[in-house]
């Protein structure tokens, strides 16, 4: 299937990515373009994400981000992934109102993705080892 969204992923897009490839759908491709290319997109069949409009915009209805509707849905009864992506609402908001210790550290490494990646779709390859190791350490964390 092919994901939109929009284009300069960083931390919260960069963690859907990794969660829809992981968890919903091994064979993801993703598009990335402005809001009216995802749009367009998504009219086409891709399934839209991070983007005002899309079966999983910004902002929820129930005020979920795209990332934590897609957990939900799809793994809610995983504790170790209901806290990544509350880890990663958190480092996407301002810095400074963070509850979860790894929210400062994810957002201090993943404002870098583009220092060490040449386009998005290379940020999506690398940065899934950091989502791995997060689930990894959170899933030894909430089994105690």
């Amino acid at each position: 299937m092919l994901w939109a969204t929009r284009r300069k992923i960083r931390i919260s897009r960069a963690a859907t990515a990794w969660f829809i490839q992981r968890f919903v759908d091994p064979e993801a491709r993703f598009f990335f373009g402005t809001d009216e290319e995802v749009l367009a997109s998504e009219n086409d069949g891709a399934i839209g994400f991070h983007c005002p409009g899309t079966a999983y915009s910004k902002a929820t209805k129930d005020g979920l981000t795209p990332l934590e509707a897609l957990v939900r849905e799809y793994r809610s009864d995983d504790a170790a992934l209901v806290r990544l992506a509350a880890a990663v609402r958190e480092a996407d908001g301002p810095a400074g109102q963070e509850r979860l210790p790894e929210s400062p550290g994810l957002r201090f490494i993943s404002v870098a993705f583009p220092e060490v990646c040449s386009d998005d779709h290379e940020i999506v390859r690398r940065s899934a080892i950091v989502y791995d190791c997060l689930y990894a350490s959170l899933s030894k964390a909430t089994r105690r």
